[in-house]
């Protein structure tokens, strides 16, 4: 697992919680071969590839540019999904 703060509070990893907007969300690294998954309500506002939003990294497709997130990176929640 990782740790995960919202306004430098940690919260409790394996439960869901509400962000309000103009906070700051910190999700810390994962060892080799760990995930982590963050889910918004509406998805997140990326082109669709291949019928999905996630990023494929190893190959450069999806999600924002392609690329794992990085510090700083700034993701907007989709209005709604396209089905």
């Amino acid at each position: 697992s990782c740790q995960v703060v919202v306004d430098g509070f940690e919260m409790a990893t394996w439960y869901s919680f509400k962000v309000e907007a103009g906070q700051r969300l910190h999700v810390g690294s994962i060892g080799p071969g760990a995930r982590a998954y963050l889910c918004v309500h509406g998805g997140f506002d990326v082109p669709i590839v291949l019928g999905s939003r996630s990023t494929f990294v190893s190959s450069g497709w999806g999600g924002l540019e392609g690329r794992a997130l990085a510090s700083g990176d700034l993701l907007s929640a989709a209005s709604s999904i396209a089905r």
